[in-house]
């Protein structure tokens, strides 16, 4: 199973992002990397690219969330995005309109993440698992990937200071590896 591992850069007031860095630090020869734009627009087309240049079957889309404290597997993306006045790099704002005109309310992971985040904490990785990755940017990414036909999961990595950046790179790396066994549908 060949796994596109993607995240975002640093954005808002933030001035890192755990998931650009952990993205940075996966050394594997199983899989790919990209760090997406911090544009509504521009990620969606890089990251339909790169899934064409990969032939990826499992797409992993990383991103900060500073509302969580632990990193948090997301069962479903959604059809909506929220309305914002944080702009992206291009100057563009939502206004709450749909990922997909056509597409259907949310899409899935294929499993059931919580048996997922059981594994990983049985193995010694802190995670949680949610039903509501929220309506950003990383959604969006997400809801794109699934409507491709591809398996995705969205991973919020919480702040570096509410946990810890090394135990958040492990789980990623361990998660990555239980993948393929988990994305049968």
């Amino acid at each position: 199973m060949k796994i596109l591992v993607c995240a975002f850069p640093a954005y808002a007031d933030h001035g890192s992002n755990p998931a650009e860095q952990i993205l940075q630090r996966l050394s594997r020869n199983d899989i790919e990397k990209v760090l997406l734009p911090f544009s509504w627009r521009r990620s969606k087309e890089t990251l339909e690219a790169k899934i064409d240049e990969t032939k990826a079957d499992m797409v992993l889309v990383l991103n900060l969330c500073p509302y969580r404290h632990s990193p948090t597997l997301e069962q479903y993306a959604y059809n909506q995005m929220n309305e914002t006045s944080l702009p992206d790099d291009d100057g563009e704002v939502r206004r709450g309109e749909k990922v997909c005109e056509d597409g259907p309310a949310s899409l899935r992971f294929a499993n059931d993440v919580s048996a997922l985040a059981d594994t990983l904490r049985m193995e010694g990785s802190y995670c949680s698992n949610s039903i509501d990755p929220g309506r950003f940017l990383d959604n969006e990414v997400y809801y794109a990937a699934l409507a491709k036909g591809k398996n995705a999961l969205l991973v919020h990595i919480p702040l570096q200071s509410d946990f810890p950046l090394e135990e958040s790179y492990e789980m990623v790396d361990r998660l990555i590896d239980l993948l393929p066994n988990f994305a049968q549908a």
